[in-house]
């Protein structure tokens, strides 16, 4: 267990060395990119591929979204940490690709597409389930 431990802390030190944008936002720089250090070499080592988790960040961010609507203030609840995750999906995942060097045209397309599906209607969603609550 302590050498697993171990190689785990040393996969995400080489992780930072190679990628630590100095532009990031204060809530990238300080919160998602460091956890997504920590989350990436799982994701590795079970074999997820940079797309897979771009898709699994649309299934959450459509989920969150889905909450959002609902209106009810513990949906709204399941909603802000449903949407937390998708936001570090998304850092996973391009973590996952420049880690694994299978970065490609699609993925960075499939990337922007879905960042758009889910960030876009964010607000109406939110809109619509503030009027449910509210009248």
């Amino acid at each position: 267990m302590v050498r697993y431990v171990s190689n785990y802390i040393e996969s995400v030190k080489n992780i930072k060395k190679r990628y630590c944008p100095q532009n990031d936002p204060f809530y990238a720089k300080y919160f998602f990119r460091p956890l997504s250090f920590l989350i990436s070499p799982l994701f590795i080592k079970l074999k997820l591929s940079g797309n897979l988790v771009t898709f699994l960040g649309a299934i959450t961010g459509c989920l969150a979204l889905f909450f959002f609507i609902l209106g009810s203030h513990n949906y709204w609840r399941y909603g802000a940490v449903v949407f937390l995750l998708t936001v570090l999906l998304d850092f996973v995942d391009g973590t996952i690709c420049r880690e694994t060097d299978s970065t490609s045209f699609f993925g960075k397309f499939f990337d922007g597409m879905i960042d758009t599906l889910v960030f876009t209607p964010l607000p109406v969603c939110m809109g619509i389930g503030l009027h449910t609550v509210y009248n």
